[in-house]
């Protein structure tokens, strides 16, 4: 399923009080024309038409307010939400950034304003795969929101909302799910059982319990949210399109592909005629599309689609992005199903390539419980075990990921403790000490745990959560590349003596063709000398 959408609310621009100071330049009726037509038209979705009007407003807040205004810092915020809208990144980025420092060094640290400049940095950071980035400004927004607007306020429950779905994508389903829960709370509570952020709620609390695989679940929340966003933003609005193509990937998964046929195609009109051919989201429906006519054997249907919906995210995206990777397998096990093998080769290596920078990315900056959870949505051996002639791939891939979470913790903690800087070894003990209460704690039987108890157990497994990640975020400014994702088969077998042998059992998804999958297992076998020999179930 799409990663449902869930942006903040676009703030219409209150220029407010310079509007009078500002008459010889610009009459106050066109100005709040501007104001209004911008507004408009991204409650709309029509985000192209929008954009030159924003500019023209960051044009005259620059000229008449100066360049580190509040109006000139919200004019740009408008601007860059825009570009990010439309999947422009590189041209949101200096936007959303600029409009950040001006708040910051304006309004303060701990304005509403400014936590919404995090809130959309995070937004965009997350839908550019830099999760580590994400993370942390969606912890800023959400604090300042916490402590100067409260917990109901509609900002303070975007914060919340955003950085659950970021759990959600990093595989935390226990971590996000408490939060989606809070947030359609109150939402429904505060904005009305109708309201398109309630619908945006139901969406994303459908997308978690999809990923978790309650899809009893799934189907009712995406129809009521479908409801709601069809009658109060219209049928060709992108939230829409992202409810749309949610409900068709449920009916896909439960088999019902003439269900789901006409809700991708929908899907897929809408958003190129919304936000644009080549936005991500236009790529999502295509790649949905073709899954689900390769899922149908219609493969000449299918291959077209695939390879437009790569071309998107290889121009628009970063080459290590995980929809990169994604559509780099899809395309490989569609030449898997019309038997061209050389070319589902070439396409698994670089889906391959791509996962070890993503996986290195995301233990830059994450705890040990976060890298395994990631690692349980991880595509590890990409499709190697099942495509012919990749047996070295394979070993490699089993080599590089087995026990790589332990491995990249213990080096975390070893380069602290070798470090120059008292602080790192400080961290380190403190990390031990943490460890050990945790581990007496935890020996206790759950009926005798008393109230207090359990709270610092709470409270020792967020500390300990923390100081992780702070030894993992040092290693990574550091520019340490994890040493157990760059082994090769070659140094391992120069350890394996003349008459021995290493095997590696593994258990994996095997491909069926027409996108069908069962578990089976197999064993990868090296010698000291020669090629890996990969011995699948019989």
């Amino acid at each position: 399923m799409a990663r449902p959408l869930a942006k903040s609310p676009f703030v219409l621009l209150a220029l407010g009080l310079w509007i009078l100071s500002s008459s010889a330049c610009l009459a106050e009726d066109d100005l709040e024309s501007l104001n209004q037509r911008i507004y408009k038209l991204f409650a709309e979705g029509k985000y192209q038409e929008a954009i030159p009007v924003a500019k023209k407003v960051v044009e005259i807040a620059r000229h008449v307010r100066g360049p580190e205004d509040p109006d000139t810092a919200l004019s740009l915020n408008n601007l860059g939400e825009l570009y990010k809208a439309i999947g422009e990144y590189t041209t949101a980025e200096p936007l959303l950034k600029e409009a950040l420092r001006i708040r910051q060094k304006v309004l303060g640290s701990e304005h509403p304003d400014t936590a919404e400049s995090f809130n959309n940095l995070a937004e965009l950071y997350q839908a550019m795969g830099e999760y580590v980035k994400a993370e942390s400004r969606y912890q800023e927004a959400l604090r300042i929101c916490q402590k100067v607007l409260g917990p109901e306020h509609p900002n303070t429950v975007t914060s919340l909302n955003n950085l659950a779905e970021l759990y959600q994508t990093m595989g935390e389903y226990a971590k996000a799910e408490p939060p989606l829960q809070e947030v359609l709370r109150i939402r429904q509570k505060v904005l009305g059982p109708k309201d398109p952020e309630t619908a945006l709620s139901l969406n994303n609390l459908a997308a978690l319990y999809w990923a978790k695989g309650e899809y009893a679940k799934v189907e009712p929340l995406l129809q009521e949210a479908l409801q709601i966003l069809q009658k109060v933003l219209g049928p060709e609005h992108p939230k829409t399109a992202t409810n749309l193509n949610n409900l068709a990937a449920l009916y896909q998964a439960m088999g019902e592909y003439a269900k789901a046929e006409p809700f991708l195609q929908e899907a897929l009109r809408i958003r190129q005629k919304i936000l644009g051919p080549e936005h991500p989201d236009t790529a999502t429906s295509l790649n949905d599309l073709a899954a689900l006519y390769q899922a149908m054997g219609e493969y000449a249907k299918a291959e077209p689609l695939y390879q437009e919906a790569l071309g998107i995210r290889q121009k628009v995206l970063a080459p290590e992005h995980p929809d990169t990777a994604d559509g780099l397998d899809n395309l490989a096990l569609l030449e898997l199903d019309l038997g061209r093998n050389d070319e589902a080769t070439a396409l698994a290596r670089q889906a391959s390539a791509a996962k070890i920078k993503i996986l290195s990315g995301i233990f830059s900056f994450t705890s040990e419980q976060q890298r395994l959870a990631y690692l349980d949505i991880f595509h590890l051996y990409s499709l190697f075990p099942f495509v012919k002639g990749t047996e070295a791939d394979l070993a490699a891939a089993v080599l590089r990921y087995k026990g790589v979470v332990l491995d990249s913790v213990v080096e975390d903690r070893l380069l602290a403790e070798t470090s120059q800087g008292s602080k790192d070894q400080k961290l380190v003990e403190q990390l031990n000490v943490d460890k050990r209460q945790l581990g007496q704690l935890l020996l206790q039987p759950d009926q005798k745990l008393s109230a207090e108890t359990s709270q610092r157990i709470e409270a020792l497994e967020a500390e300990v959560e923390t100081i992780e990640s702070q030894l993992a975020q040092h290693v990574a400014g550091l520019g340490q590349a994890r040493h157990a994702l760059g082994v090769s088969f070659e140094q391992v077998q120069s350890t394996i003596p003349n008459d021995g042998a290493l095997i590696e059992y593994l258990r994996y998804s095997h491909h069926l063709g027409e996108n069908q999958w069962e578990p089976r297992y197999g064993a990868i076998v090296l010698f000291s000398k020669g090629a890996p020999l990969w011995i699948p179930p019989r």
